[in-house]
């Protein structure tokens, strides 16, 4: 499953939109998958992902984004949250995380995302 975040959607706080697109596959209970984010201003950021099915529709989601700083831990900053399929469509996500970023603030990130085809 590819999905985009739609910048309309994106409900995170901060100083810019970071649009991003990334895979997730899945093998029985576990997900894997990378992906990149754009940054406004900035070159684009690769990240990896992991997680795990709690059920069909629904599923946690570990996003390690490289980052420096005080709160970095071995050049990453960690994402973490859940996320939702809509069990109709199957199309759209809905995703809630956190992370303790490199500077040692918090971030709270809510995201709309679409499947792509």
């Amino acid at each position: 499953m590819t999905v985009q975040v739609n910048p309309e959607m994106w409900l995170a706080r901060g100083d810019a939109l970071v649009p991003a697109t990334f895979t997730i596959t899945r093998d029985g209970m576990k997900l894997g998958g990378n992906g990149t984010g754009s940054p406004q201003g900035d070159p684009p950021v690769s990240f990896d992902l992991s997680g795990a099915v709690l059920s069909n529709n629904f599923f946690l989601l570990k996003l390690r984004v490289p980052a420096t700083g005080n709160c970095a831990v071995n050049g990453v900053m960690i994402l973490q949250g859940v996320g939702s399929l809509n069990p109709v469509t199957r199309t759209g996500m809905t995703f809630t995380g956190s992370a303790l970023e490199g500077d040692c603030t918090h971030m709270v990130v809510r995201a709309g995302l679409t499947k792509q085809p």
